[in-house]
């Protein structure tokens, strides 16, 4: 049985072996234009050296020349809204702030301020704010106090 398929992948390759050779050398047929054969039936006068006079060149495009582009529309302006930083509430807004608790705007303020991204289910409870957020490409638990420190759970 070991030799049947010893003998059977030895012809698989020399079947493969001999597609691959007739099928390069009628592909480089194809290559070859047929007016000029790749070795010249008959030979070629010697032509002097003095008797070769040359071309002129024609005049190529500068190799430097910047590319030129055309534009079909006008470009589309890029519009920069700048946002407004986080300022942190002065020490009479703070007191107050911590009487009536943290707005749900100053927590996502902070989680904002202290790096975080895409901030998810804010909720309330036991007068602190837990959010879940991004951080680079991971999703993070994060806590809010009352103080607007940001921990993470």
């Amino acid at each position: 049985m070991v030799k049947t398929i010893g003998r059977n992948m030895k012809l698989a390759l020399l079947v493969l072996a001999s597609v691959a050779v007739i099928g390069g050398t009628a592909s480089a047929a194809l290559f070859v234009s047929p007016g000029s054969p790749s070795a010249p039936s008959e030979p070629v006068a010697a032509v002097p050296v003095a008797a070769v006079v040359p071309q002129p060149k024609a005049q190529e495009p500068a190799r430097n020349a910047a590319p030129v582009l055309e534009a079909k529309r006008a470009p589309v302006p890029i519009l920069y809204v700048p946002k407004a930083a986080y300022v942190p509430p002065t020490a009479q807004e703070s007191q107050v702030q911590q009487a009536e608790g943290m707005t749900e705007a100053a927590a996502r303020a902070a989680i904002a301020a202290d790096g975080y991204k895409v901030v998810r289910s804010l909720t309330k409870a036991n007068g602190r704010w837990t959010a879940r957020a991004m951080r680079g490409d991971t999703e993070v638990s994060l806590t809010v106090a009352a103080d607007g420190s940001v921990g993470a759970e």
